[in-house]
């Protein structure tokens, strides 16, 4: 089957397919015939076509049936080039025949089934159609990657157990597996903990009260945990430490650090004590809880962003550090790369021991612990770990200061460490709109350049996040982005092909409507021009920046107007600054004008070195509105000039 195009519109596109002549039609007589093992599936593949077709297919056990307009799901064990996801399917005029290793194989071929049909078949009610029929075919298909996911912040602001069922239909849809749940952050701690009730209580979150904050009762959880499984969806919920712990800290203070004044409500301190045993009893207590409500081999105990302040002070933390002989694993390179970060300069000495001892805690409940990647472990992974990328080889790691010397799933993978690939650079789906920069993240492959072969195997796949989002903010920020990823995920390297893709993606635009997904629309890359609006507050000072990738797509020379609207009797300077993957912000070329009541600044900046998987982000700086707010715009385009 050629790269360049397929007949079908199927996401992911499936390893083998070939058209056959005719359809296969649904209708009233139709029958799914299924075995012991696959009744299930074959029950949920009826419930879901029931509601447009208006009438339920049957399931029937008995293989003997007479019936000559029949679906039949069956396991065929020993078919270990299916893979336990791996399926095929035969769609004859008489009848579809589906047999697959293991059942997670069958329900993806029931996705692709689904996908064959008209888009009407997704409606939620019965639906005006052209005859129910899907093409002739024969399909053999696999992944590519074992993991295929997708992160969801639930800390920051709450997302209703309705929201979650929603996304693991979507996700099932499009085949992917992985549904990764932020459970706790400065903001709020989301699970029900028998042990620790203050960590629910709405006067432990942050702000105090927070109306867009909430928890889930453990019976709530097992749900999304039963109702994901019976989707092939894994549910594995993440509880972050040391860090972004403030809502743990603020119900229970005695895991700060001794030293530190505790005033009721206080939000200033930061990470848990990394030397009180009875913080590691605590940690203890609530992986075991977690471990009782989620069934998956995999805990992440997240590992990011800290800062290590309290740390240089506390007695307890000090102690720990002689009496652990942490002093022995330092190093002139560990040194160099912490010292100008954020907090103290010789915290990486602590993390790595309660990141490891936390580790271990995860393993001895049988489970598999995932945390971010950090500088900190320079190849030295916690045993037994999944490494979760989310920095990028050469870009700027704003809590440490430093750049980072090398893509960290590739060093985890060189390490004998599996690696989830989530680099913020492409898979933050907070990061724009869902329509931005399509093709782009298409064209990233998960596996790092320069890997070799035979380490391949260590990167488990793709994974995206959304961070901070509303839940009413999460679709047009996801979607269609997340159908990319499910086929990074999912589809044969040598079948990848923009074009192919975006014309399938085409199809899939109306099926997600009738899904109810407010899509983002997908736009071209690199775009004529980009326009912001921003308001700013009185003050001697103020900045903010955004994103500009979306008009750039290799070298050339940029232009940026600024316009203001002006406040009588006030004098306003304006600054405009290119970074380029978080490094320190560079002047735009400056040249401007004022007229009567507006003000326009003209900037101009040049990208010399274009690289595909850098962001490129503009801040701009006002000085002299200390009196009133302002407002204003900023229009960003390419300049006509030719480069050299």
């Amino acid at each position: 089957m050629s790269t360049a195009s397929c007949r079908h519109d199927i996401i992911p596109r499936p390893r083998y397919f070939k058209r056959q002549p005719g359809y296969f039609t649904l209708n009233q007589n139709t029958e799914i015939v299924a075995d012991k093992v696959s009744e299930g599936t074959a029950k949920y593949l009826s419930d879901c076509l029931a509601p447009a077709m208006g009438f339920r297919l049957p399931v029937r056990t008995n293989k003997n049936t007479r019936n000559s307009n029949v679906i039949i799901l069956g396991i065929l064990p020993g078919r270990k080039e299916l893979g336990g996801e791996g399926y095929e399917l035969s769609a004859r005029p008489q009848s579809v025949r589906i047999a697959a290793g293991e059942p997670a194989g069958l329900f993806y071929a029931c996705q692709t089934l689904r996908q064959m049909l008209p888009a009407e078949i997704i409606s939620p009610a019965r639906a005006e159609s052209p005859p129910w029929r899907l093409p002739c075919s024969e399909i053999r298909d696999f992944p590519r990657f074992p993991w295929r996911g997708l992160m969801l912040d639930t800390a920051r602001y709450f997302h209703p157990k309705d929201f979650i069922l929603r996304y693991i239909d979507l996700m099932a849809f499009y085949k992917m597996n992985r549904l990764h749940l932020h459970l706790n952050d400065t903001q709020s701690w989301t699970l029900e903990i028998k042990k620790y009730p203050r960590l629910t209580d709405p006067a432990t979150r942050w702000p105090p009260g927070e109306k867009e904050r909430g928890s889930y009762s453990r019976s709530d959880m097992r749900e999304i945990v039963k109702y994901a499984a019976a989707r092939q969806v894994m549910v594995i919920p993440e509880f972050d430490l040391p860090g972004h712990a403030r809502a743990i800290l603020n119900a229970y203070p005695e895991l700060i650090c001794s030293h530190i004044p505790r005033p009721a409500g206080s939000h200033d301190y930061g990470e848990m004590c990394a030397g009180k045993e009875e913080v590691y009893d605590f940690i203890g207590n609530v992986l075991d809880e977690i471990t009782a409500v989620f069934d998956s081999p995999y805990i992440h105990i997240g590992g990011d962003e800290y800062g290590g302040w309290d740390w240089e002070k506390c007695p307890d933390c000090q102690r720990r550090i002689t009496t652990e002989n942490l002093e022995a694993e330092d190093t002139p390179e560990l040194r160099k790369l912490f010292k100008n970060c954020q907090g103290s300069p010789r915290k990486y000495l602590l993390y790595r021991y309660m990141m490891r001892r936390v580790a271990r805690m995860v393993t001895d409940r049988k489970r598999i612990p995932v945390l971010w990647d950090d500088l900190a472990w320079r190849g030295k992974f916690p045993e037994k770990s999944v490494i979760m990328q989310w920095h990028c080889r050469g870009a700027y790691d704003w809590m440490q200061n430093a750049d980072t010397p090398e893509n960290p799933a590739r060093e985890a993978a060189e390490a004998g460490r599996a690696a989830v690939v989530a680099p913020h650079s492409h898979y933050y789906f907070d990061y724009l709109h869902g329509g931005a920069l399509l093709k782009r993240l298409y064209e990233f492959d998960p596996v790092p350049r320069g890997l070799a072969a035979n380490r391949h195997s260590f990167i488990l796949g793709p994974h995206a996040c959304s961070w901070e989002r509303r839940p009413a903010d999460v679709d047009w920020k996801v979607f269609p982005r997340l159908l990319i990823l499910a086929e990074k995920g999912w589809a044969a390297k040598s079948l990848s092909c923009w074009d192919d893709f975006r014309q399938r993606l085409e199809k899939h635009l109306p099926r997600l409507q009738r899904l109810g997904v407010r899509c983002a629309k997908p736009l071209a890359w690199p775009r004529k021009e980009l326009f912001f609006q921003w308001k700013a507050p009185a003050g001697a000072g103020w900045q903010t920046s955004w994103l500009i990738n979306e008009i750039i797509a290799g070298n050339g020379e940029f232009k940026a107007e600024v316009s203001i609207t002006r406040v009588k009797g006030e004098k306003i300077a304006a600054g405009l600054e290119l970074a380029v993957d978080g490094h320190e912000f560079a002047p735009c070329q400056a040249a401007g004008n004022h007229e009567h009541k507006r003000a326009k600044y003209l900037f101009r900046f040049r990208i010399k070195e274009y690289k595909p998987e850098s962001l490129y982000r503009l801040r701009l700086s006002l000085h002299g509105n200390e009196k009133s707010p302002l407002c204003g715009k900023v229009l960003v385009r390419k300049s006509n000039k030719q480069n050299a």
